[in-house]
């Protein structure tokens, strides 16, 4: 998740508690009824924390898919290349071969 998005989510729980502390502070409530506000206010933002937090594992989980599709990728790259220097090395081994055959077949002709 981006910092941004850590900004907002503190600044939407800051906002929150601001807002109980205040109405506390100057709504004539009974206990019960401040109580039973209480409650139904926990209850309304355990919604949006779950529903955050399925955000978050979400994306969580499509960036890990796109690194592990980079991972993989590279790591052919990378074996590829090297499967590549491996033949040509093997290449120029068999050419110097040939040709150290053919000189050599040279002078005894």
């Amino acid at each position: 998740m981006s910092k941004k998005g850590n900004n907002g989510l503190l600044v939407a729980l800051s906002a929150f508690a601001g807002g109980i502390v205040a109405g506390l502070l100057i709504a004539p409530r009974t206990g019960k009824e401040t109580r039973d506000f209480l409650n139904e206010q926990a209850r309304l933002q355990s919604g949006k924390v779950a529903e955050k937090a399925r955000e978050i594992a979400q994306e969580s989980s499509k960036t890990a898919q796109q690194t592990w599709k980079q991972t993989q990728s590279t790591v052919k790259q990378n074996l590829d290349a090297f499967d590549h220097e491996v033949h040509w090395d093997k290449n120029i081994g068999t050419d110097l071969s040939n040709a150290i055959n053919e000189v050599a077949g040279g002078k005894r002709g």
